[in-house]
């Protein structure tokens, strides 16, 4: 069924799928360099525990129109053309995260989501992620705010509770919020 759908990807602004792990090295062969209308893409995987034959998904980092890319349960990366994007929404382990949102530039929306809380966060010394033009973001856990930068944000949005020990991160983050913010927790 993706392969007779797929004969009609160039003509997808949309696209919302759910993954098995047979279906995920099939994407590369039939999507890639055949999404050049694809706006907004939605997949989540049906079982993030899976293993795929494959290292990553690429076929979306090559879609010139996208602008907006939500990934669930990603066992493995997908890659996406991070420069481009307005809105991010994606778990994933924080590494995978930080290269991604390094390129991110024109981030106006980002749901950031850890997924794996096994690996240790690197060192602080790194100048913090600029996201000059974001204004919305979400975050699953409190210490992500120690990495980034975004003085225009008007919402910010805390998944979890946090212990009262991880609320200088969100202390020091909103200080260089240059106006007034909706905060959520």
């Amino acid at each position: 069924m993706l392969q007779a759908l797929s004969e009609h990807s160039a003509r997808w602004e949309e696209l919302w799928i759910q993954l098995i792990a047979a279906l995920a090295p099939q994407l590369d062969e039939l999507l890639q360099s055949r999404l050049p209308s694809l706006r907004k893409m939605y997949v989540r995987y049906e079982d993030a525990d899976i293993q795929l034959a494959v290292d990553s998904i690429k076929c979306f980092q090559t879609a010139p129109a996208l602008v907006d890319a939500t990934v669930i349960r990603s066992p493995k990366p997908i890659l996406l053309p991070a420069h481009r994007l307005t809105k991010y929404q994606v778990g994933c382990p924080w590494r995978d995260h930080e290269h991604a949102l390094n390129m991110a530039t024109n981030l106006v929306e980002a749901h950031i989501l850890i997924v794996s809380d096994d690996e240790p966060w690197p060192d602080r010394n790194n100048q913090p992620i600029n996201l000059h033009r974001l204004q919305r973001l979400y975050v699953s856990n409190m210490e992500i705010l120690n990495y980034l930068k975004a003085p225009l944000v008007d919402e910010l949005a805390v998944y979890t509770a946090p212990p009262e020990d991880l609320l200088h991160p969100l202390k020091a983050f909103v200080a260089f919020i240059v106006h007034t913010t909706t905060v959520l927790l």
